[in-house]
């Protein structure tokens, strides 16, 4: 499963972000994710995300 649209930068995710990343990567069966950058500061998450799991691809972006 690939997960086209995803926020896991998102602080709500702070305190448990890397469990559910492995979780979703290995139990649950996702394969790739894309975590959506919407400004500046979410694209640059966005992208440490993608540099800390080679199976998460950054999407940057701005939205009006």
């Amino acid at each position: 499963m690939f997960d086209t649209h995803a926020h896991y930068d998102d602080a709500l995710f702070d305190g448990d972000r890397e469990y559910l990343l492995k979780d979703l990567f290995g139990a649950k069966g996702v394969t790739n994710i894309i975590t959506v950058g919407c400004d500046i500061a979410t694209s640059q998450k966005a992208i440490s995300l993608s540099e800390s799991y080679e199976q998460n691809y950054a999407a940057v972006g701005l939205h009006p």
